[in-house]
C-alpha cells in the first residue's frame, strides 16, 4: 500500500481508531470464516460500523469478502505503523467538530492520511501546541502573551 495512495475518512482520527477497526475486522473475518464452516451466511455489511464501511468504500474494496478482508487489513497494519501523526495539545477539551477541521487540514495540506492525537494541556492558558516528528508549533497564548509584553508595559504606563 503506498502512502501517497491512502487517503483516510474524516471519522478515522487517531491510532486508537485504527486498533479498534482492526479489532472488528479481524472478528468478522473469524465469523465468516466460522459461519461458512458450519454453512450460515456471512456477516451483512449493516452490521460493521460506519469507519470500517467508510474505509472499505474509500479503497473500493468489500469489508464482507475474504480476499478484501485481508487487503484491508494490509493497510489498516501500514496505517498503523507508518501513517504520519500529529500531536495536538489544547487548554480545554475540543469539540468534535474542531477536531474533524484539524484532521481534514492536515490531510488537504501535509499527508492524506495524518492521524492526530489529542490531548489537553491544563497549563496552556489558551489555544493549543502541535508536536509533529521533528517539529513544536506553540500557538499558546502565554507565548503570545510574553512577547507582547514590552508593548503592552509601554501603553499601560502611558494611561
Amino acid at each position: 500500500m503506498q502512502p501517497s495512495a491512502l487517503s483516510l475518512p474524516d471519522s478515522i482520527v487517531s491510532h486508537a481508531d485504527l486498533a479498534r477497526i482492526e479489532r472488528e475486522l479481524r472478528q468478522i473475518a473469524e465469523n465468516d470464516r466460522q459461519a461458512h464452516l458450519v454453512g450460515r451466511a456471512a456477516t451483512p455489511a449493516h452490521h460493521m460500523s460506519a469507519e470500517l464501511r467508510e474505509l472499505a468504500l474509500q479503497l473500493s474494496l468489500d469489508a464482507g469478502r475474504a480476499s478484501d478482508q485481508d487487503q484491508l487489513l494490509s493497510a489498516l497494519s501500514w496505517l498503523k505503523d507508518a501513517a504520519p501523526q500529529v500531536h495536538v495539545s489544547f487548554a480545554a477539551p475540543p469539540t468534535e467538530a474542531a477536531v474533524i477541521q484539524l484532521v481534514r487540514w492536515f490531510r488537504l495540506h501535509a499527508n492524506p492520511s495524518t492521524l492526530l492525537k489529542v490531548s489537553v494541556k491544563p497549563s496552556l492558558v489558551g489555544g493549543c501546541v502541535i508536536r509533529t516528528g521533528n517539529k513544536v508549533f506553540d500557538f499558546g497564548f502565554e507565548k503570545l502573551l510574553h512577547a507582547a509584553a514590552p508593548t503592552l508595559q509601554k501603553r499601560v504606563g502611558a494611561l
